[in-house]
């Protein structure tokens, strides 16, 4: 039995925050290339419709953030976190947009 699902144990939200950053750190840097390549394919899609922006802005998501959207407990149950695997469970990895 993990530590995650002892019974009578509470959930350790700030150790499970640490793990979830230190997973997504090593993998920040595909989501920084995705967020590159996602602005290029949006910047040739609007050029190639003619449809005039002033920017196109793309990231991948800031660590910090990440690390408090892992450890965000459960509406459900308080006592357990909202995001069991951030990693995968976590969809906002990467975003766009344009001005």
């Amino acid at each position: 039995m993990n530590e995650h699902n002892a019974p009578n144990e509470e959930f350790d939200f700030d150790n499970h925050r640490l793990q979830a950053i230190q997973e997504y750190q090593r993998v920040r840097p595909l989501y920084e290339e995705y967020a590159d390549v996602i602005k290029n394919v949006l910047y040739e899609a609007f050029r190639a419709q003619r449809v005039k922006i002033h920017s196109i802005e793309a990231r991948a998501k800031p660590i910090d953030s990440f690390g408090t959207k892992a450890s965000m407990p459960s509406p459900d149950d308080p006592s357990k976190p909202y995001y069991r695997n951030p990693l995968s469970d976590i969809t906002d990895l990467t975003g766009a947009r344009s001005h």
